[in-house]
């Protein structure tokens, strides 16, 4: 870490674990990055880089200002702004096809003096009490000025729904929030002010992923897609989602549908300007099935891939974007 620029020089076999315990660590610094701890940042840096603060700060990869860089041809380049610029836009969205990464210089932000971590959980019901509930989740979630200090995610799974998320800011600023914005909340939830920057990352959704694999070797099944502002959800699409999520044989009880709230400091960036072009999404849909030793069943897939069936025949046409964090070996044309 540089102590007058703040800007870290991390190797690419790093992981997000030791990550943000470095950075906090040498001089209470941070930058966003996903919160699952044993994902490495060669990949994570150069797909995107999705987490806690990206409405915040934007992605991982919008933090990196230098790499150094192994080209086919088995050169070793600095790649950046004012270097190799073509192999830095590439690095920047798309670095597998174009490299591999061996270090980055990566700009970072000082820790957030605390937040509110929230979870609401709502117990099962009908197919149109969901929707009610989705649909006034989207309609804050949808508020095109609504304040970047506000993440959070929507999780449909087997026992019900679960909203969570995180407010910068203080506990009264976050139920003046509430109040004014309607929030679909069933019972008081679980809802903490955290000051401690390494707790608060801990807290993160999508944490219940890592509670069942951790640091074992597990397999599954992703899936994942993205919505504008154009593409978001309707009631009819909403009705066929739900009614789907009920009758549909599953072949696995680790089931689950995560809708992420993006935007933000996200989407400052041109679409032109990296190789990550994701620069309108406004929710990201991420679907998982079959998590365990084994190999999902083929029913477990089978799922998934009728689920998003689904939700493409209820939603206005237009291209179809998927996350390259969430890799889907089946996707056609991937």
């Amino acid at each position: 870490m540089d102590p007058d620029t703040h800007i870290a020089t991390v190797g690419a076999g790093t992981n997000l674990g030791d990550l943000k315990d470095r950075l906090m660590h040498a001089g209470g610094r941070a930058m966003t990055h996903g919160s699952c701890p044993q994902v490495g940042v060669g990949g994570h840096f150069t797909i995107g880089g999705l987490g806690l603060m990206s409405r915040l700060w934007g992605t991982a990869l919008d933090h990196v200002l230098e790499t150094e860089v192994v080209l086919a041809n088995s050169s070793v380049v600095i790649a950046s702004d004012t270097q190799n610029q073509d192999v830095f836009w590439a690095i920047k969205g798309a670095g597998a096809s174009f490299g591999i990464v061996t270090e980055f210089k990566v700009r970072t932000q000082e820790i957030p003096k605390g937040a509110v971590q929230y979870t609401y959980t709502f117990s099962q019901g009908d197919v149109l009490d969901k929707v009610r509930l989705f649909q006034a989740w989207q309609s804050v979630v949808a508020k095109p000025n609504i304040t970047r200090n506000y993440s959070t995610e929507l999780t449909v799974f087997p026992g019900g729904v679960v909203i969570t998320g995180s407010f910068f800011g203080t506990t009264e600023e976050f139920q003046e929030f509430e109040q004014e914005n309607n929030l679909p909340i069933q019972s008081k939830g679980n809802v903490a002010y955290i000051t401690n920057w390494l707790a608060l990352l801990a807290h993160a959704a999508e944490n219940y992923l890592v509670s069942i694999g951790g640091a074992l070797l597990t397999s599954f099944y992703s899936k994942s897609v993205s919505f504008t502002v154009d593409e978001l959800f309707s009631e009819h699409a909403l009705v066929a989602l739900f009614t789907y999520l009920d009758i549909a044989p599953k072949g696995t009880q680790n089931w689950w549908v995560i809708f992420d709230l993006e935007g933000g400091a996200t989407n400052d960036v041109p679409i032109n300007a990296t190789a990550y072009v994701h620069r309108d999404a406004v929710i990201w849909m991420q679907s998982y099935a079959g998590i365990g030793s084994e190999p999902p069943a083929y029913v477990s897939r089978r799922f998934l891939d009728r689920l998003h069936q689904v939700v493409i025949e209820n939603r206005p046409p237009g291209p179809l974007r998927s996350y390259p964090g969430y890799v889907d070996p089946y996707i056609k044309n991937g």
